[in-house]
């Protein structure tokens, strides 16, 4: 698996393509991504996912925490992304 780390991303423009990795590899559409984020008690509408993924700027800390728990990041890896 990919990590999303903040420190390996010079731009919020790198810090997203790091998120969009984090999904890839997981291997992972916006809809399984919304029941994996329902199932451990978030919110992670397929919309909301395209939005942020598309954006150039940077997601909240805590959109960033639910999405890359249901990418399949551990605590330690929810930590440091968000």
């Amino acid at each position: 698996m990919t990590d999303v780390d903040p420190a390996r991303a010079g731009t919020s423009e790198e810090y997203l393509l790091l998120l969009r990795q984090r999904r890839e590899v997981a291997g992972l559409s916006y809809r399984q991504l919304e029941r994996r984020a329902r199932r451990d008690g978030g919110s992670l509408p397929p919309s909301t996912v395209a939005t942020m993924l598309r954006r150039s700027t940077l997601p909240g800390p805590d959109l960033i925490a639910v999405y890359v728990r249901a990418c399949g990041g551990g605590t330690a890896e929810v930590a440091l992304a968000s």
